[in-house]
């Protein structure tokens, strides 16, 4: 599985709604604040993502609260763990 990074702010509800959601379905990833990385925020908003989180998971970039793209990352680990053990 690809690393997953979430760059998020503090007290965003929709940060901690994709880490809760993350968390709750196995997935592990690393969290930068952009308060940290300013030249991160800086790039994700000349790529034209405006909204926190913004996800990074392998290739697929997105920002906001997206259940879909999440739910789609935990069925892709979920093939890759099962491909590992036959």
């Amino acid at each position: 599985m690809n690393t997953i990074t979430i760059y998020s702010t503090p007290s965003c509800t929709k940060c901690n709604a994709t880490k809760n959601k993350f968390d709750a379905l196995g997935l592990e990833y690393q969290e930068i604040l952009f308060e940290d990385d300013p030249e991160a925020l800086a790039r994700f908003k000349k790529m034209g993502y405006l909204t926190a989180p913004v996800v990074v998971a392998g290739e697929e970039i997105w920002c906001d609260f997206r259940l879909d793209r999440i739910k789609a990352l935990a069925k892709a680990a979920k093939e890759a763990e099962l491909s590992t053990v036959s």
